[in-house]
């Protein structure tokens, strides 16, 4: 096992980026991409990881973090193209995308002036908490305000006529109202701290729009909000422990813009060479204008995966790994259920890859995560798709930025951008994510609280986004699938009998490979 590279052990980039934040936290060594890869054994990992720490061991363990341009006054910054893509294809109400957590309730004694503290260091080590975001006659603009600029923080005193029940409601309340007021270029980061001034109980809930944050970093943020708010709080008597290294939002934005403009060109033909022609309209017809429904709905189905060690340890068997195996899935799911040629699918990956940088990229807080084209021709075999599906999310890893860079940021001038421009947006999308939450339910300060759930907004759209928007999941041991829709062009039983396809092309993959 100890001899055996990651990958063969279900481990992909995005593991290895936890890894290397895990290294940092336990040895406080900065490593990198460039030092481990997934084709490492643990055994070689090891021996790198000893004979760094033998280098480093009379250097200083807390090394501070890489700042961002300008503390001081506000400073412009760049719109990767994950924005263009937002504006164009989203609707315009801020309130249809944001990411919000659970409402947690702080433990006895609570300590006001601490969590305060603790919400300004986290606005002051995370600058992408800091921007405001417009959208003007040149395409998006950022400006990243100073630390002192940025209050997000609201204290409301919960109303000592209400029983818990209504109280519960009064949070849920707010909480939505938060997410609602969001606006461009105004706050898109408020955190709300609910207090009973008669028991002495506090709550408190984050709200983070995902112009600002994805979900790897949302988790950062609360982590970090948890971390100096245990330092500070009453008894605790230290100080949070300094920033872990890593490149500032703004500064991982120009170096990945400039990089992946300078490949641009030597990209296009990879991204041409892709089964466009075999592409057609999920449901001709239709266009990107047509309304949605005022509701959307959400179908979801779990697998069952207890004689599925394949899928339910996320390893996998020779080149085939557990994401493979979904997305072969779902398209052999595709083809029984639309009769189509090929699936198009807008995946979203986690873009965390430090091609062009200069410095780590594990712990920055932003949104960074892309959507990346995945066209699969679907009248190969079951494991020539899987294979086919392998080569396309590795060039999605390594290289997928450049797409959105060359749809919407580079020059027309360039040879074959208009080509790009003019490809296909997906009908479908989807969006991959095995990790269990990585804030726990509690600890000694707080606990999360289950009668209280602040609810995502989703506001009515005036354009259609995608005909189905899909997420694969793992909960409590169990991967999930879940289609959103609108019942205006797909009706429920249609989607249920995809989601069912889902799960059973899916299902029959993963015995496949384990009778391999």
């Amino acid at each position: 096992m100890l001899d055996r590279p990651l990958q063969e052990l279900g481990a992909d980039s995005f593991s290895l980026i936890l890894l290397l934040a895990g290294i940092h936290d336990e040895f406080h060594l900065l490593l990198s991409s460039r030092d481990l890869s997934v084709s490492h054994s643990l055994d070689e990992i090891a021996t790198t990881l000893a004979a760094r720490l033998s280098a480093v061991r009379t250097e200083s363990a807390g090394t501070s973090a890489l700042p961002a341009p300008d503390e001081e006054q506000a400073a412009r910054v760049p719109a990767l193209a994950n924005r263009y893509s937002y504006f164009v294809r989203r609707v315009r109400n801020l309130s249809a995308w944001n990411v919000v957590s659970h409402v947690y309730r702080l433990l006895p004694p609570v300590d006001v002036d601490a969590f305060a503290r603790a919400v300004d260091l986290v606005v002051a080590r995370h600058d992408s908490l800091r921007l405001r975001v417009c959208v003007g006659p040149g395409g998006v603009e950022q400006v990243c305000l100073p630390p002192r600029e940025v209050r997000p923080l609201r204290v409301l005193e919960i109303p000592g006529a209400l029983s818990a029940s209504m109280a519960s409601r009064w949070m849920e309340e707010q909480s939505r109202a938060a997410q609602q007021a969001l606006a461009l270029p105004g706050d898109l980061f408020r955190v709300l701290l609910f207090r009973d001034v008669f028991t002495g109980s506090a709550w408190f809930c984050v709200i983070a729009h995902h112009l600002l944050v994805d979900s790897m970093s949302f988790r950062m943020v609360m982590a970090s909000l948890v971390e100096a708010y245990a330092c500070w709080a009453k008894g605790a008597g230290e100080d949070p422990p300094p920033a872990p290294p890593t490149l500032s939002f703004a500064r991982y934005s120009s170096e990945s813009i400039a990089y992946w403009a300078r490949r641009g060109p030597e990209e296009v033909p990879r991204w041409l060479s892709l089964p466009w022609h075999l592409v057609s309209p999920l449901l001709p017809g239709t266009s990107p204008a047509d309304p949605l429904n005022t509701e959307e709905h959400s179908v979801q189905v779990l697998l069952a995966l207890e004689d599925l060690p394949v899928l339910r340890d996320g390893g996998g068997a020779g080149d085939l790994q557990i994401t493979d195996l979904i997305v072969a899935g779902i398209a052999r799911a595709f083809r029984r259920w639309s009769a189509h040629a090929a699936l198009h699918l807008s995946l979203v990956m986690h873009g965390r890859t430090e091609d062009g940088l200069s410095g780590e990229l594990a712990r920055t807080v932003g949104w960074i995560s892309e959507t990346v084209p995945i066209v699969l021709p679907l009248e190969a075999d079951r494991r020539a798709l899987a294979l086919e599906a392998r080569a396309q999310l590795e060039r999605a890893a390594s290289s997928g930025r450049s797409f959105g860079v060359l749809r919407h940021l580079v020059p027309s001038t360039v040879p074959g951008v208009d080509a790009i421009r003019r490809l296909p947006d997906a009908d479908v999308s989807l969006n991959i994510d095995l990790r269990e939450p990585l804030l726990p339910r509690h600890s000694a300060f707080f606990v999360r609280e289950e009668s209280v759930v602040a609810p995502s907004v989703v506001a009515p759209s005036t354009q259609r986004v995608f005909l189905l928007s899909g997420g694969v999941i793992r909960r409590q041991g169990k991967v999930c699938v879940a289609w959103d829709f609108s019942e205006r062009l797909l009706s429920r039983s249609h989607v249920e009998a995809f989601t069912e396809l889902c799960r059973e092309e899916i299902t029959d993959l993963a015995r496949s490979v384990e009778g391999q």
